[in-house]
């Protein structure tokens, strides 16, 4: 009889775990890969007005950089804030949501009310790159480690 119980309760430990693995994934979205994690701009175009058009303004590590990125430092917070450093090491607090159903249009609204839109090509647990529509621009960035 002892045999069979704990047997009963492996296999009840068991199924628990599945149902909760299976409930776990079915919660993994999009907003989870991008919030609460520090993005860092990788690369950025500009001018990009389609498909293979834009220049090359900024490389992290590059030496003929537009523009100078290195300070931009980025984090979504699930509750709707942005919080960002700028070029200049300034800091920010804006708001941000998703406005469609398949996750990819992507609203960040600044404290004058300044709204950048845009749409958000790829996103995976380190990989974010946004096109900026609102400035012609795409970026490129990735989860600081």
């Amino acid at each position: 009889m002892r045999n069979i119980v704990v047997i009963l309760f492996i296999i009840s430990v068991g199924v628990s775990c599945k149902t909760l693995q299976h409930s776990c994934a079915a919660s993994f979205s999009k907003m989870s890969l991008l919030t609460r994690k520090e993005w860092i701009i990788d690369s950025v175009y500009q001018n990009c007005k389609g498909p293979g058009t834009g220049t090359l303004a900024y490389v992290r590590g590059g030496t003929e950089n537009v523009v100078d990125l290195d300070k931009v430092r980025s984090i979504f917070w699930d509750n709707g804030q942005f919080d960002t450093f700028d070029a200049s090491g300034n800091y920010h607090s804006y708001t941000w949501n998703i406005t469609n159903k398949d996750s990819t249009n992507l609203t960040i609204i600044s404290e004058s009310n300044y709204t950048i839109s845009g749409k958000i090509l790829k996103l995976d647990a380190t990989h974010f790159v946004f096109y900026d529509s609102t400035n012609n621009a795409i970026d490129f960035q990735k989860a600081k480690d």
